[in-house]
């Protein structure tokens, strides 16, 4: 038969071929084309499928199989053939189709693992195309899927340097920022008190709690250590803690606009003797919340002003009002020599409040035993004087 001859028929005795190019002859022009199209298409398509087989080459990525993923290096990449279909199939993987390791020119047929299943780990970072042939007797097919395997970059960290009060809860992750460019699982651990052991866990995925306290004034270094998985790194801040509260002295009139401080007191520190008088005007005039007054003397400030103790202290009960107040007038006689604070209190005795309170106070302090001045001395050295005199010329 003549080359590139389809068929011979016969009719009347005579022979007529079939050639590509009679058979082209035939048809019009556009099912002719449509042919060679549908031709060229079929010569394009791998071969997966033949005489009842099929391979079937899947990737497991994020709990599903697909035709392909994108991976970091160092990632295992799992492949299966389990959806191919044939009778007592054996199974062959060719993991890298720039490589030709048994130098037979075929860059696909490159037997680097058996089995319906394939584990690997690349080595550097490519695209690349990994190929599953499936073999039944003398018959053999094959299927592919795809790799992206990239290098993976470094997560950052920045833990800034801030100022927190005594007693104040505030969440750390507002003053720390993590960022993975490839958008990894990130693992955040925190060191709070510099004994290399972890006081917080924290991760992107699940997030964590990552309030905190700190109980005591002083400046504390927070360490970081962050993990994508594949990369470690570490970055380290400071916080300063100061304390909760302001103290101001008043020795006979104070009046002015003060504001306190969210989780925050201020007092009033006035030394009176038995018989002094002094007049308190007090009111909110911005924030929200209630803020405490809260009056004790020396010995129970001693406690309050330290946080761990701050709930041990023995108030004096008419003067005080524990219950949070927006605006209070008290006048009061002190029945013994001794030193007494004014608090105002927005939420540092109960861990809390609200926001900023400014509130205008006026204090009055009428004293019945003044302590001569110097415009007294002359005088008391006259009458001094006087008396000495007297008594020498009764002798």
């Amino acid at each position: 038969m003549p080359p590139f001859v389809d068929k011979v028929y016969t009719r009347g005795g005579r022979a007529i071929l079939f050639t590509p190019h009679a058979v082209l002859q035939m048809m019009n022009w556009s099912t002719a084309l449509a042919l060679l199209a549908l031709l060229g298409l079929s010569l394009l398509i791998p071969l997966s499928s033949a005489n009842g087989m099929e391979a079937v080459a899947e990737i497991q990525q994020d709990g599903w199989n697909t035709i392909g993923g994108h991976f970091i290096l160092g990632d295992v990449v799992e492949c299966t053939g389990t959806s191919s279909v044939g009778d007592n199939l054996t199974y062959s993987w060719d993991v890298d189709n720039r490589t030709d390791t048994d130098i037979n020119g075929n860059y696909t047929d490159d037997a680097d693992a058996t089995g319906e299943n394939l584990t690997w780990v690349y080595s550097y970072a490519d695209n690349r195309t990994v190929t599953l042939t499936i073999t039944s007797g003398n018959r053999t097919i094959n299927a592919t899927v795809w790799v992206n395997m990239s290098v993976n970059r470094a997560p950052t960290i920045f833990i800034g340097s801030f100022t927190s009060l005594v007693g104040e809860t505030f969440d750390l992750m507002d003053e720390i920022e993590v960022y993975d460019p490839e958008g990894r699982p990130l693992l955040l651990e925190i060191d709070l008190d510099e004994d290399s052991k972890t006081d917080i866990v924290w991760t992107s995925q699940d997030g964590g709690n990552t309030d905190h306290v700190f109980t005591d004034a002083g400046t504390f270094r927070i360490k970081g250590r962050l993990s994508d998985g594949n990369n470690t790194i570490f970055g380290s801040g400071n916080v300063t803690v100061i304390d909760a509260g302001t103290v101001k002295g008043v020795s006979k009139r104070y009046s002015n606009d003060d504001h306190v401080l969210p989780g925050a007191y201020f007092a009033y520190k006035v030394s009176l003797d038995k018989g002094d008088r002094i007049d308190l005007n007090y009111r909110v005039v911005k924030g929200k919340g209630n803020p405490k007054l809260l009056v004790m003397d020396a010995s129970a400030y001693f406690f309050y002003k330290n946080y761990h103790q701050r709930n041990n202290i023995t108030l004096i009960p008419e003067l005080s009002n524990p219950n949070g107040t927006l605006a209070e007038i008290i006048s009061w006689e002190a029945d013994v020599d001794d030193t007494y604070y004014f608090v105002i209190d927005n939420g540092y005795q109960s861990g809390g409040g609200q926001e900023t309170v400014s509130y205008l106070v006026i204090i009055d302090i009428d004293r019945k035993r003044e302590t001569p001045g110097f415009e007294a001395v002359p005088f008391v050295i006259s009458m001094l004087g006087a008396a000495l005199l007297v008594a020498s010329r009764k002798r």
